[in-house]
């Protein structure tokens, strides 16, 4: 935490304020959103700070007002509830854990800056998203597509594969979208896990054990394949990957999917 003369007591001060108001900023929130109650808690949660930012949270909130706090400091508590406090040197008797872990804090972030000053009108705003593979999902969307994904195994060459023609048609039918089949795919493996943390039963997850062991051997085949000759090569990883398992996902969903699920390699040796 770096401090500056010759305002160091005022900084002080208005950090300590921070961190005494963001625990009660994550009360606030636990209560807006059911938490223990709410089994969608998570993703509700997720969602509204996506498409808020922490000004409009503090407002929201009537943070400044009920903590009696400059606006600043009221900001800056809405910050610090989602990340929590971990500096273990500077007030450590101020340590708390945040409403979010710091990985799903910078996803959040990317999808914000992603969508910020898009959005001119929702109808445009949204196609321009969609053109790009970046549109928000909601967990009703996300549900929908699963329900049709399930309907469409059978439908296809291989009777216990999903098909993903019978998908897109489906889904643009029922919802009034353009959206591709590779746009479809890429959004059902990278928000999967949210239907698994909802609760929707999932009969055979896409992550099965073998496929993470796959998707394992070829990062370490993937080695020296690369400009950087000690890390994988993840252009390497995605084509091999794509390649026998008859999938289009992209790199960043593979690298997202490993770092989550490393675990289960390590669990199961």
């Amino acid at each position: 935490m770096t401090l500056y003369h010759p305002h160091e007591n005022e900084q002080i001060i208005a950090i300590k304020y921070n961190l005494e108001t963001a625990p009660k900023v994550q009360k606030q929130l636990k209560e807006k959103f059911g938490y223990g109650e709410n089994m969608f808690f998570d993703l509700d949660l997720i969602e509204y700070r996506i498409h808020n930012s922490c000004k409009d949270i503090a407002e929201d909130l009537d943070v400044k007002s009920l903590y009696d706090v400059s606006d600043r400091v009221a900001e800056d508590s809405v910050g610090r509830a989602f990340r929590g406090y971990h500096d273990k040197e500077f007030l450590p008797e101020f340590q708390f854990e945040g409403l979010f872990g710091e990985q799903l804090n910078e996803l959040i972030e990317e999808r914000r800056h992603s969508i910020t000053g898009k959005i001119y009108g929702r109808k445009g705003g949204r196609k321009g998203a969609e053109a790009q593979g970046k549109h928000i999902w909601s967990l009703d969307e996300l549900i929908s597509l699963h329900e049709i994904r399930e309907e469409s195994i059978g439908k296809g060459p291989y009777k216990t594969s999903p098909c993903w023609t019978y998908v897109t048609e489906e889904f643009n039918e029922r919802h009034g979208t353009e959206l591709t089949k590779k746009v479809l795919n890429i959004a059902y493996s990278d928000n999967k896990h949210r239907l698994s943390e909802a609760g929707v039963e999932i009969a055979e997850p896409f992550w099965s054990l073998d496929k993470l062991v796959s998707l394992h051997k070829i990062r370490e085949e993937s080695f020296g394949k690369g400009r950087k000759k000690t890390q994988p090569c993840m252009n390497y990883v995605t084509e091999e990957f794509n390649r026998q398992h008859g999938t289009e996902l992209t790199k960043k969903a593979l690298k997202h999917v490993y770092s989550r699920n490393n675990h289960r390699l390590s669990e199961e040796e």
